[in-house]
């Protein structure tokens, strides 16, 4: 079984949808799990009432609704503060957070392959990730930051890091 997991909050509209095109293209078993991470300080503006719309949406198409927590010890990651009291700092860190805490309180625990996807993406082919993952316990597509920019041919900048982009990451933790 795989544990595909999605933070919500500014487009509660797109969990049913997310949902039903995992249903028709995803080929192998799979729980959908909604980390639910509507607050103050993320991008989309602030709506209380998304936090039970989101959780009522989970409940109306049979999918488990956790609630994002802001705990101390994530409250500062890569030397950037993520949030204070009960609000992210902006969207950026927002995002960073929820898919660091999904890591840590959910995916770690797990001895299956467990899928991030940010709640935006939709399926549009079959596709079995049991099979695209064999022999494989991590992927996802790089994504760069850069310290000097593409200037012509003769510059063609230089990579400050790379890390994963967070729209689509495949974990074996075990």
């Amino acid at each position: 079984m795989i544990k595909i997991y999605t933070c919500s909050h500014n487009r509660p509209d797109f969990i049913a949808l997310q949902y039903q095109m995992m249903k028709k293209h995803i080929k192998d078993d799979f729980e959908f799990i909604v980390c639910n991470n509507e607050r103050p300080g993320g991008d989309g503006g602030y709506d209380p009432n998304k936090i039970s719309e989101i959780d009522k949406i989970c409940e109306e198409i049979g999918v488990k609704s956790i609630r994002v927590e802001l705990i101390p010890e994530l409250q500062v990651l890569g030397g950037a503060k993520m949030f204070d009291g009960d609000s992210y700092v902006n969207g950026n860190t927002a995002c960073a957070y929820s898919l660091t805490w999904t890591w840590k309180t959910q995916i770690i625990n797990n001895d299956c392959l467990s899928i991030f996807i940010d709640s935006d993406m939709f399926f549009i082919r079959d596709i079995s990730f049991e099979k695209e993952m064999e022999g494989y316990n991590f992927g996802y597509v790089p994504s760069y930051r850069y310290s000097n920019f593409y200037q012509d041919e003769n510059n063609r900048g230089e990579v400050a890091f790379t890390y994963p982009w967070s729209g689509l990451i495949l974990f074996k933790p075990n």
